[in-house]
């Protein structure tokens, strides 16, 4: 009898949780895995696999530089301010909106792109470039996390039916 009632009463408990389930929040991370600005005035990024991304521009005002931003799928582990070097002003992280992540450079002010040059490049499945043409800028590598892919993954065979 006791035996059927702890049974009885983790079913009851089962059953609860897994209404419960579906109302609690997904918890969706940010597919922003790493970043870099290196000293060649390039910006550099590893994403989960197989996302379409595109970068945004807005011309500095009296109070901010030029800015480019790219939104990704997820929400960040922790919105921040990054202090600049060089050219650039400012990095920040943030959440405009729920389940979106923002990278936003802001360039210091006096320092002008030519939207038209700008290109967000895909290298590779998850890797990604924007080169800011900058004749007289200088800029200073900073980032973070870690660029190259942890897990190597097999190639292509160059020619079909041959490794």
């Amino acid at each position: 009898m006791f035996e059927a009632r702890r049974w009885a009463s983790s079913l009851m408990a089962g059953v609860l949780a897994a209404q419960l389930i579906p109302v609690l929040p997904a918890r969706a991370f940010s597919r922003l895995a790493a970043w870099a600005i290196t000293a060649k005035g390039e910006l550099l990024l590893r994403t989960s696999p197989n996302l379409d991304l595109d970068a945004f521009f807005k011309d500095g005002d009296g109070r901010y530089g030029d800015r480019i931003w790219i939104d990704f799928p997820g929400s960040p582990q922790r919105p921040r301010k990054i202090p600049g070097k060089g050219a650039v002003r400012e990095i920040r992280v943030g959440m405009p909106e729920r389940g979106v992540t923002r990278l936003v450079i802001e360039f210091k002010r006096g320092v002008e792109l030519d939207p038209s040059k700008l290109r967000l490049v895909g290298l590779d499945w998850d890797s990604w470039r924007m080169r800011f043409p900058l004749q007289d800028a200088r800029f200073v590598a900073m980032g973070e996390g870690i660029l190259q892919r942890e897990v190597a993954f097999p190639s292509a065979p160059t020619r079909p039916g041959r490794s």
